[in-house]
């Protein structure tokens, strides 16, 4: 099964109670490759109303080894550099703009990644104080952005926010992975993402990508010339 959505080079895997798929032994120096080519795989694929796409990777995490989580958590950081790039010559003034149709501005998009981190971070106890619940209910999935730029946080906020949370998860993902992501997820998202590693490898290994391509959707839009 593995080897049809990672390629080459995965150990035989197999159904290992309290977890869903565990990875037979593989040497660190054969972990961290394999984990990228199933992020790869990934990558360029649709994501399924349950999450199977993400079985792959949720395999790599759910053994626990540091270097699969090394390697997720380098793909999170990056994607932390490429929104600071896509977004830095925006102004403040122009962030909720709707340039023809394009919907999702950066004002909504910047809030709604600040929300999924503050989401997961509650999975790992590890809250923000009590914004999760409200900033999911404002700007998580089915939110609709407004071309009102007062309904938003200043720009600096926004990214202030982002690098903080991104740096909060780092050090939660490092010290708790191996007793979190094998731990079921709320009720509402048991048919999305059963266990936290599930919605864990999907949000830091890729949600914030998907926005990133509708950034850079908005930015030829709005006539902002390409960096």
């Amino acid at each position: 099964m593995l080897s049809s959505v990672a390629g080459v080079g995965l150990s035989e895997a197999k159904e290992t109670p309290g977890f869903h798929w565990l990875l037979a032994p593989t040497p660190a120096t054969q972990l961290a490759p394999n984990f990228t080519r199933i992020y790869l795989e990934l990558s360029t694929r649709s994501l399924l109303p349950d999450m199977t796409a993400f079985a792959g990777m949720a395999t790599v995490i759910h053994k626990n080894d540091d270097a699969a989580i090394d390697v997720l958590l380098d793909i999170f950081s990056d994607h932390l550099t490429w929104l600071e790039e896509a977004i830095a010559d925006i102004p403040d003034a122009r962030f909720a703009e709707q340039p023809n149709g394009v919907v999702n501005h950066p004002a909504w998009t910047l809030c709604h990644l600040n929300a999924n981190a503050a989401f997961l971070l509650d999975l790992l106890d590890e809250p923000e104080g009590a914004s999760a619940n409200e900033e999911n209910s404002a700007y998580g999935n089915g939110s609709i952005p407004v071309e009102n730029r007062s309904q938003y946080p200043p720009k600096e906020e926004l990214l202030a926010t982002l690098r903080r949370r991104h740096g909060q998860l780092d050090s939660a993902v490092r010290a708790k992975h191996a007793d979190y992501f094998a731990r079921p997820t709320p009720d509402f998202l048991q048919a999305y993402a059963p266990t936290i590693g599930r919605i864990a490898a999907y949000l830091l290994a890729s949600h914030e990508s998907y926005h990133l391509g509708q950034l850079m959707q908005w930015r030829r839009a709005a006539g902002i010339a390409k960096k």
